[in-house]
């Protein structure tokens, strides 16, 4: 294996052109660099989902640094992200300073060396002095001709407030990843962690992990956990992915439609395909209903019951340069049966099939597309089809309720446009009444949630959104994160014992029934308002320690009345990733 060291001296540092070079040969040098990178650093393993070097990306692809960038879909292998960071590098005359060290930064974090900081090495006695070094570190590490193998800890404590109860919590975390790629075609990566959770349980439930865990919240004791993993294959054009990780699908820049971040994580088969200027996404995903438990008798008390739920979601992208691009996406929610081997089928129509299996199921067809109208400026927006009547558009029945869509738009800013290190993001999503809901089955069976919680957007159908957010990044080391979410949402109206009054499609797990109106505007029923501002400070001390700061507030109107709540919390973060 080559020592990246020599890579950088030889390869990276050339690519820094002088503005008098030729643009042939710009592309000449930076085709050869890619060469050179898959044929030598050919990585498998993924780049977490979340990671933050994807803003980075794509604000590189935005001011005109990056010539194809492609975010849609979440998360990448750490060779296309080191192909971009490559591509990037050819044209870091455009980067601001701050932009510069945080390449240089993330190009120390992703091409691997032979002779990283290994921390077992002289363990415990050089612990301190590698962990203050500023430089690529990992607790174990091994590399030869076929494999990269590397383990790392990770390890974060948090301290939350809450106003609305005058009370703390403390996090404390901790785990370790194991990653790494096999002779170039297989990457795997396994992750645990174990949480213990101090002083008031409400206030630690501001926390996604805490919030989401079933040891937490079901058993009751004060540990939380969480772990994910997964065995990825990729050769040439194909890749196939089997396990447990964040994925993130949209192309929104706030919010994903398709599947964010707001479900827990789910196992799934994920098969992609890629030439030229076409993509082909599909996952297979299984889904968990909320628990639920039937009493059967005095002596065995209660059986918990698990119906099978599914996800089936595919996507044909078509970018066929740096300033457009675009996608169809179909789904299907099928519940309470064994795996449609029709499903898993990549090359069919979803739509069709499931009708063919006596249209038991929910489906969705959506559209995406991206615009860049200059450097430093593009347009998005997405519309997501549960269920259209079509013969009610030219009727003047739009608002039947028979047209579930949900819709997106989204403008970005960067640089040239705005000043170096601001990146701005401008966001309206609107959910018609009863969208991602079903005729006929109750509760979540074939509703677009996971245990709970909606898979994409954390809104409830008749609901609008307008969402901004403000980045600004001074050094390579620091960013700050301001963010602004008004949401108007159409509830359903109950009666003083609680018992339904009328439905306007403004819950997700009560399905459209006969009693219901036939038409609905959207935000009609008894109007909710949620304003919530939040900021957020990341800074890196020294390579893989990191500090975060976050404060929120949130005021709530609905019936006139209105009621505010603020918290915030600090965090410390060991993670090499």
């Amino acid at each position: 294996m080559i020592n990246t060291k020599t890579k950088y001296k030889s390869v990276l540092k050339p690519l820094s052109l002088d503005k008098e070079r030729g643009r042939g040969e710009v592309v000449f040098v930076l085709l050869l660099t890619l060469f050179f990178f898959s044929q030598s650093y050919s990585q498998v393993e993924n780049i977490p989902a979340d990671h933050p070097v994807y803003s980075f990306l794509k604000e590189m692809n935005l001011k005109g640094a990056l010539p194809e960038y492609d975010d849609v879909i979440l998360p990448l292998s750490r060779q296309q992200v080191i192909n971009l960071l490559a591509a990037t590098d050819s044209s870091r005359n455009l980067l601001s300073t701050a932009e510069q060290e945080y390449l240089d930064r993330m190009k120390e974090k992703f091409y691997i060396k032979k002779e990283p900081a290994v921390l077992s090495d002289d363990f415990p006695g050089s612990l301190l002095g590698k962990l203050a070094d500023d430089r690529q570190k990992h607790f174990y590490f091994y590399s030869d001709s076929t494999i990269n193998f590397y383990v790392d800890p990770l390890v974060d404590y948090k301290f939350i407030y809450s106003d609305w109860n005058k009370a703390n919590s403390s996090l404390f975390n901790y785990g370790g990843n194991i990653k790494g790629s096999y002779n170039n075609w297989l990457g795997f990566s396994l992750t645990g962690t174990l949480g213990i959770q101090f002083n008031n349980r409400e206030t630690a439930r501001l926390d996604k992990r805490v919030e989401q865990s079933f040891s937490f919240n079901d058993t009751q004791n004060q540990y939380f956990d969480k772990t994910s993993g997964y065995l990825r294959l990729a050769y040439g054009i194909v890749n196939l992915q089997l396990g447990r990780e964040k994925q993130l699908w949209g192309n929104g820049y706030i919010d994903k439609m398709y599947i964010s971040d707001n479900s827990p994580d789910f196992d799934f088969i994920r098969f992609g395909i890629s030439y030229k200027s076409l993509s082909y996404r599909m996952i297979c995903a299984w889904l968990v209903h909320p628990t639920d438990s039937v009493f059967v008798d005095s002596v065995q008390w209660y059986v918990k019951q698990k119906p099978a739920k599914y996800l089936v979601m595919s996507r044909l992208g078509f970018n066929p340069g740096r300033h457009f691009s675009a996608g169809i996406t179909q789904a299907v929610i099928y519940s309470h049966r064994p795996f449609e081997i029709a499903y898993l089928n990549p090359f069919i129509f979803l739509e069709s099939a499931q009708r063919s299996l006596n249209d038991l199921d929910n489906s969705m067809l959506n559209f995406d597309a991206r615009w860049m109208i200059k450097d430093g400026i593009e347009l998005s927006g997405c519309f997501i089809f549960d269920d259209i009547r079509s013969s009610n558009w030219f009727e003047g029945k739009w608002n039947a309720v028979q047209n579930r869509v949900a819709w997106q738009s989204g403008l970005m800013l960067a640089s040239p446009i705005l000043p170096d290190n601001f990146t701005l993001k401008i966001e309206y999503m609107q959910l018609r009444p009863y969208v991602f809901s079903h005729f006929g089955m109750t509760e979540s069976a074939l509703t677009y949630t996971n245990n709970g919680y909606l898979i994409g957007t954390d809104l409830n159908p008749n609901s609008t959104r307008l969402s901004a957010e403000l980045n600004y990044r001074p050094t390579g080391r620091l960013n700050f994160t301001l963010v602004f979410k008004h949401s108007l949402h159409g509830m359903n109206t109950y009666d003083a014992d609680g018992n339904l009054v009328t439905s306007y499609g403004g819950d997700i797990y009560r399905p459209i029934t006969l009693q219901d109106p036939g038409f609905v505007k959207i935000l009609d029923g008894n109007l909710e308002e949620t304003n919530l501002f939040t900021f957020k400070t990341d800074y890196e001390f020294t390579y893989g320690i990191y500090m975060q700061l976050f404060a929120a507030y949130e005021k709530h109107i609905v019936n006139n009345k209105s009621t505010g709540r603020s918290w915030l919390w600090a965090s410390v973060i060991l993670n090499f990733d």
